[in-house]
C-alpha cells in the first residue's frame, strides 16, 4: 500500500505550510496593511475629520493649515505638521512595520514604536478603518502611565486670580485626574490625585523680561503630570488662592482616550504666548482631542483668559458635573481669626509674635482650642515655605502648638461661605461708549476698548475686590463739538497696555503694602506737550486703610512715572515724581464708586507743579452692562468735565 503514506506525507506537508502561512499570518497580516490604500478615497475623507484634525491640533489660519504643535516629535511625516493626510498616511505606515522611533520625552530619550507614542491616534485610528489589522507591540511606558493615571473623573481646576505674580495675575487653570478606589472601598483623597499642567518652562528672569518672552512666544510651554497636592500647596498655602473644581461628565471611553493623549502631548511643546496659546487654551484643546462633543476652544476670544476658558466649558452642554471650592489657607485663616474677641486676639498675637502661651491661661478653657487653632493656621499660612523644608525653628514651635491643641477638645466645625464661582463673573472684554463734557458747546464723545479683565467699577461678583486688573484697553475720541460746532477727529486718547493696581488693607497681622503699574501712553499737557500723545510708565507704592468691612478702602501711594514725547526737551524722556490719594467704596457688588487726586512735581519743566482729580460711580443692572457718571479737573490747564459712560460686557 504506497498510497497511505503518500497521502500521510501529502497531509503533513499541508498542514506544514498552513502553520507557516498562520505564522506569517500573525507577523504580517492580510488587510489594510497590505492594500493599496495610500490612494483610497477612505483616506481623503478620513483625514479631513474633525476628529482627526484635533488630535494633531490642527488650525486653520488666513494664510494655512497647520498644527499648533511646535515639537518635531509629534509628527512622524516630515509634512505632518501642515497636511493631515501625509500625517496620517505615515502613522498607518508606523502601525503596519511596527518600527520604533528615538523621541525626546520629559528631558530623555526613548524609543516607541508608533502604536505606543500615539495610542490615542491609534485607536481612533482603529475604530474607523474596520480592517486595520497589525502586530500590536509591547508598551511598558504606556502602560505604567495608564496605570498610575487611570482616571474615575476628570476635573478642571481654576486658581484665583494673584496679582503679586505676573504669571497668575489672570488666574490659572489645571485638570485633576481622580484615581480610580481601590478594592479597599476606602475612598482616597483628592489630594492624591494626578494634576494635568500646561504651563510656561521658565527660567530665573525678571518679571519685565518674563512678560517680553511670553508676548512674543520665546518659552517652550508642555504638558507635565504632577501630584495634585503640589498644586494645592504651591496655590493654596503658598500662594493664598481659592480654588475651584468643576467635575466634567466624561464617559469612560472619553476619560480613557484624554489620558492616552495627554501621554502623546507628553512627546511635544508649544510655543507659549501670554495672551493666546497659554495655560487654558491649550487644556481646551487636550480636552477636545480625546472629547469630539466638546467645543470650547470656538466660545473664547483670540486671547484666552483662564475664567473665560472655564465660561466655556460650563457653557458646554451636558459636560458640567459637581462643583467644590477648595479655600486657601488665608481664608480659613481670616475666618478663624474673625472667632476671637478682643482678649483673645490679643493672646493670639502674643502666641504668634512672641511664642509666648503663658498667657493661655487669660482664656476661658472653653475657648483656648479656638485661639489655638486661629495660630495654628496663621503658622502654617505665614511660614508655609518654612515648615515644608523642614525648617527646625518653625516646626519645632508648631509642635508645641499642636501639643497643647491635642489636649482640647473638639470644636464647632469652620463653616466657609464660597465666593461667587469665577464662572458666574463678567466676560472679561469691555465695549463703552462715553462723553465727556466742559459745556453744551464743548463736548467729545468716543469709544472705549478693553480686552481684559477687570476694574474697581466692574461687577465684583467672582472677581477680587481689592485688585484692578487691565490689558490692553483703548479710548478713542471720535465726534467733537467746540463752541457748538460737531467734527470728527478720531485720535487716540489712552492706551493702556497693562495696569496692575492691588490694594491690600493693613492689618495688625498682615501689614503688605498697596501698589500700582501701568505702562501705556495719554494725552497730557505741560512736559512741554500741548495734547501730545505721551509714552507713560507709572509706578507706586504705599498702604491702604479699610473700614466697613472693607467695603470702604482709602489709599495713599508715592512714586514716580517716566514719561516720553518728541515734544519733551531735551531728550525726550521725562522724570516725574508724583503722589496719589485715593478712596473706593462699594454700596453694593453692582454699586460702586471711586476718586483719586494725583499731584505731579514737574522740576525743571514749570514753575508750576500739576495736578489732576477724578471721581466715577458705576451702576450694573445685570453682568452684561452697566452706566457710569463722573467728573474729572485738570489743573495745568484749569478745566472740569463731566463724564457719561455705557458699558457693554462680552
Amino acid at each position: 500500500m504506497k498510497t497511505a503514506p503518500s497521502f500521510f506525507l501529502s497531509l503533513v506537508i499541508f498542514l506544514c505550510f498552513e502553520c507557516a502561512h498562520a505564522k506569517e499570518a500573525t507577523s504580517t497580516p492580510e488587510g489594510f496593511c497590505k492594500s493599496s490604500w495610500q490612494s483610497s478615497e477612505q483616506l481623503n475623507t478620513l483625514s479631513q475629520n474633525p476628529e482627526w484634525l484635533r488630535l494633531l491640533h490642527f488650525r486653520r489660519n488666513q494664510l494655512r493649515f497647520s498644527s499648533e504643535a511646535d515639537g518635531p516629535d509629534f509628527f512622524i511625516s516630515s509634512e505632518g505638521d501642515r497636511d493631515p493626510k501625509a500625517e496620517m498616511i505615515a502613522t498607518i505606515d508606523g502601525l503596519c512595520s511596527g518600527v520604533k522611533r528615538k523621541l525626546q520625552y520629559q528631558r530623555h530619550v526613548k524609543e516607541q514604536a508608533v502604536a505606543c507614542q500615539f495610542p490615542a491616534r491609534t485607536r481612533w485610528l482603529k475604530s474607523k478603518i474596520s480592517n486595520l489589522n497589525f502586530t500590536e507591540p509591547s508598551c511598558p511606558e504606556l502602560d505604567d502611565w495608564r496605570h498610575r493615571h487611570k482616571a474615575e473623573a476628570v476635573r478642571l481646576v481654576f486658581s484665583s486670580y494673584y496679582a503679586n505674580n505676573p504669571s497668575s495675575v489672570f488666574g490659572h487653570t489645571l485638570l485633576r485626574l481622580d484615581p480610580v478606589p481601590t478594592k479597599s472601598e476606602v475612598p482616597s483623597s483628592p489630594l492624591l490625585s494626578s494634576g494635568i499642567n500646561f504651563a510656561a518652562e521658565v527660567g530665573p528672569l525678571n518679571p519685565v523680561i518674563y512678560a517680553l518672552y511670553g508676548l512674543i512666544g520665546l518659552f517652550p510651554g508642555r504638558f507635565t503630570a504632577i501630584p495634585y497636592y503640589y498644586k494645592v500647596r504651591e496655590y493654596s498655602d503658598f500662594d493664598s488662592r481659592d480654588l475651584w473644581e468643576y467635575e466634567l461628565k466624561l464617559t469612560p471611553e472619553e476619560r480613557r482616550q484624554f489620558v492616552d493623549h495627554i501621554w502623546e502631548l507628553g512627546f511635544t511643546h508649544y510655543n507659549y504666548y501670554y495672551f493666546t496659546e497659554n495655560c487654558s487654551y491649550h487644556l481646551l484643546t487636550a480636552l477636545e482631542g480625546a472629547v469630539p462633543r466638546l467645543e470650547a476652544s470656538q466660545n473664547v476670544p483670540w486671547w484666552v483668559i483662564p475664567a473665560d476658558s472655564v465660561k466655556a466649558i460650563v457653557r458646554s452642554p451636558g459636560i458640567l458635573g459637581e462643583v467644590t471650592f477648595r479655600p486657601s489657607l488665608h481664608r480659613q485663616y481670616e475666618l478663624r481669626k474673625e472667632r476671637l474677641n478682643g482678649t483673645e486676639f490679643e493672646v493670639f498675637q502674643i502666641i504668634v509674635r512672641q511664642r509666648d502661651l503663658s498667657r493661655l491661661d487669660q482664656i476661658d478653657e472653653s475657648r483656648r482650642a479656638i485661639v489655638l487653632d486661629a495660630a495654628l493656621d496663621y503658622w502654617d499660612f505665614k511660614y508655609a515655605k518654612n515648615l515644608l523644608e523642614k525648617d527646625e525653628d518653625k516646626a519645632g514651635f508648631k509642635q508645641q502648638l499642636l501639643k497643647l491643641r491635642s489636649q482640647l477638645p473638639r470644636t464647632e466645625p469652620l463653616v466657609i461661605v464660597p465666593p461667587v464661582r469665577p464662572d458666574l463673573s463678567h466676560n472679561s472684554a469691555r465695549y463703552g461708549l462715553y462723553s465727556e463734557s466742559q459745556s453744551l458747546e464743548n463736548t467729545t464723545l468716543g469709544l472705549e476698548l478693553r480686552f481684559a479683565l477687570h476694574d474697581w467699577l466692574d461687577p465684583q461678583e467672582g472677581y477680587p475686590e481689592t485688585a484692578k486688573i487691565e490689558f490692553f484697553r483703548f479710548k478713542i475720541d471720535g465726534l467733537q463739538a467746540k463752541e457748538g460746532r460737531w467734527g470728527s477727529t478720531p485720535q487716540l486718547a489712552d492706551f493702556s497696555f497693562f495696569e496692575v493696581f492691588l490694594l491690600s488693607p493693613l492689618k495688625a497681622d498682615n501689614r503688605q503694602f498697596s501698589w500700582r503699574a501701568k505702562l501705556g501712553a495719554d494725552r497730557r499737557w505741560g512736559l512741554g506737550c500741548e495734547e501730545c500723545l505721551a509714552f507713560q510708565l507709572d509706578l507706586k507704592g504705599g498702604g491702604t486703610l479699610g473700614f466697613m468691612n472693607d467695603r470702604a478702602l482709602l489709599f495713599a501711594l508715592a512714586g514716580a512715572q517716566v514719561r516720553g514725547s518728541q515734544e519733551i526737551d531735551p531728550s525726550g524722556f521725562a522724570l516725574v515724581p508724583t503722589w496719589t490719594l485715593g478712596a473706593r467704596f462699594m454700596m453694593s457688588t453692582r454699586w460702586l464708586a471711586w476718586t483719586e487726586y494725583n499731584r505731579e512735581y514737574l522740576f525743571g519743566y514749570s514753575a508750576d507743579d500739576n495736578w489732576t482729580a477724578k471721581a466715577e460711580m458705576r451702576y450694573s443692572p445685570t453682568l452684561d452692562y452697566g452706566f457710569g457718571v463722573g467728573w474729572s479737573g485738570d489743573g495745568w490747564k484749569d478745566e472740569n468735565k463731566a463724564l457719561l459712560q455705557f458699558y457693554l460686557y462680552r
